[in-house]
């Protein structure tokens, strides 16, 4: 099983991220900037479009307003798979461990980073592959 390489998630993101926000900079744009940092029309994410568009399924990890055990869950799953990797940062994984305390699917959506995103894109790609 092939992982994706982090540069190729890196690319899907930013393409993501350009076309859902409208963003013209990406490329330049820190990897740890968190979405609404770089929503510069300040209106609400649809985080669900972002998701849908990158491949992950937000389907039964949210319940309405709400992170279900199986959200929580795949998020401590992308920090133990990203903690497996031998370039991973402590600081950007432990990340995804405080976002699966986030109370609300909103407050979520506004503490995710670009980097959350490809950790994420990551980790999908590699279940898709297993099956």
């Amino acid at each position: 099983m092939k992982l994706m390489n982090q540069t190729r998630a890196l690319e899907d993101v930013r393409k993501v991220l350009r076309d859902s926000l409208g963003l013209d900079e990406i490329d330049s744009i820190p990897v740890c900037s968190r979405l609404t940092q770089l929503n510069k029309e300040n209106e609400d994410i649809d985080g669900t479009d972002i998701y849908h568009r990158l491949g992950l399924k937000l389907t039964g990890h949210t319940s309405g307003e709400r992170l279900t055990k199986e959200g929580i869950e795949f998020l401590k799953d992308v920090g133990d798979f990203l903690l497996r990797s031998p370039f991973s940062n402590y600081a950007e994984t432990n990340h995804l461990y405080n976002l699966s305390r986030a109370k609300t699917t909103s407050e979520f959506i506004k503490q995710l980073t670009v980097n959350d995103l490809v950790g994420m894109k990551q980790y999908t790609e590699m279940l898709k592959q297993a099956t």
